[in-house]
């Protein structure tokens, strides 16, 4: 036994009928479907499940009516499309029709669960509707546009609603989504923070301590340029006596002023070398005769002309001699420097390590004892230097009782013992 239910639907396009044939199949263990279109066209066992056909193709290209059966068959469950409705002598330009065929008589049953999703396939993708639902007393042409025009209405407010309600709920999803991602920012804000600050307070610490450490290495540098600086001053100062311990002479300008006097010095020798040679030529000459006034005269001035060719000649030697211990005196003294700076810069590098350790100054005792006759020694004292003349003149002056020079009309006359009595006075002023 065979039952029948029409499922009325407004004019469907045939993308639209496709398209929920499509879903329905998706119900089922087979997709295949029998298609008849206007133009006397068949085409038998199209699989929705794979590829459409050239033919099929063409059609929903066309996305018009053209389709005008559909046939879906299943054991014991048949749905078909029909359009313009299911009666051959009248067909309706304004709705189809969807017959659902079931046969009792088979052994095989589909669940009602399949049933009921397969009609409400067809009722939400062809927009079904009930002609019954219209005023009495029209047409039924004018019947079915009311009850197209209702179930459009129906399905519009459905529509909104199930728009109002999602919105709403994507609204609710959206507010939740926003709380969640606030909470999970401030949380990670506030995770941040703590970490920065708890960063912060290391690197703080850090730069406390390099500071601290920085000051100190700056006080260290700082004692130990001052050490540097003082070493590199002794050492130059070692370095130029050393200088002039391997190379110690007079400057040029010293050496220039003494020419004047060695020239002189020579030169009077050479005169009285000559005179003393003439006086010789000239005393030989008085032997011959037999004047005694001649030759008492000629020997005084032989005498006295050898005397002075003498005197010069040992006054300069002397003079010469004078500045070779002067020179080496001066040596000797820069020798003494050399070790009284050794001393001192070992005296200061005690007394910076006795109050780096001790904490306190050095002792004056100790350092009087360290430091005594540091930079100070007894000079050698040189004789004053005398021509033989003066020294003459000395000696003849002290064994004379008194002394007495004619100077044109006047005489002046000097006694040495007086002299001697007034030098006290004046070395005492």
């Amino acid at each position: 036994m065979t039952e029948q239910q029409k499922i009325k639907i407004p004019r469907a396009t045939d993308k639209s009928l496709i398209s929920c044939f499509k879903i329905l199949t998706e119900n089922f263990d087979s997709s295949k479907i029998g298609i008849v279109a206007q133009g006397f066209v068949e085409i038998s066992s199209v699989d929705l499940s794979k590829e459409v056909t050239d033919s099929l193709e063409l059609i929903l290209q066309e996305n018009s009516t053209i389709i005008e059966h559909i046939t879906y068959k299943i054991p014991g469950f048949l749905i078909s499309f029909h359009r313009g409705g299911s009666q051959t002598n009248e067909k309706s330009g304004i709705f189809d029709e969807i017959i659902l065929s079931i046969n009792r008589n088979t052994t095989t049953s589909i669940e009602d669960k399949t049933k009921i999703k397969v009609v409400a396939t067809i009722n939400k993708k062809l927009n079904a509707f009930d002609p019954k639902r219209s005023v009495t007393g029209l047409f039924e042409e004018q019947a079915s546009f009311n009850a197209i025009h209702t179930s459009n209405i129906e399905r519009l407010e459905a529509l909104n609603e199930q728009l109002v309600r999602k919105t709403h709920e994507y609204r609710l999803k959206l507010d939740e989504e926003h709380d969640e991602r606030r909470t999970k920012l401030e949380s990670s804000i506030e995770n941040k923070k703590a970490l920065l600050e708890k960063e912060f307070a290391t690197k703080e610490s850090i730069l406390s301590e390099q500071v601290e450490e920085l000051e100190r290495k700056k006080k260290a540098l700082d004692d130990s340029s001052n050490t540097h600086a003082r070493r590199e001053i002794r050492r130059d100062i070692l370095k130029e006596i050393k200088f002039r311990q391997t190379k110690f002479s007079l400057t040029e300008g010293t050496n220039r002023l003494r020419r004047p006097i060695a020239y002189a010095m020579i030169l009077l020798i050479f005169i009285f070398v000559v005179l003393a040679g003439i006086s010789v030529i000239e005393f030989y000459d008085v032997l011959q005769g037999n004047d005694i006034n001649k030759i008492i005269i000629a020997g005084i001035k032989q005498t006295l002309y050898s005397a002075g060719a003498i005197g010069s000649v040992i006054f300069f030697i002397r003079w010469m001699n004078r500045w070779f211990e002067l020179h080496s005196q001066s040596e000797f003294e820069l020798k003494h420097f050399e070790l009284d700076m050794e001393r001192a810069s070992w005296l200061v590098e005690t007394c910076l390590e006795w109050k780096d350790v001790k904490g306190t100054v050095i002792p004056s005792e100790l350092l009087d004892s360290l430091s005594k006759n540091l930079f100070s020694h007894d000079k050698e004292k040189i004789d004053p230097l005398h021509h033989p003349a003066d020294q003459l003149a000395s000696a003849l002056i002290g064994s004379a009782s008194s002394v007495k020079l004619k100077a044109g009309d006047s005489s002046i006359e000097i006694d040495p013992k007086k002299l001697t009595k007034i030098k006290p006075n004046n070395a005492s002023t």
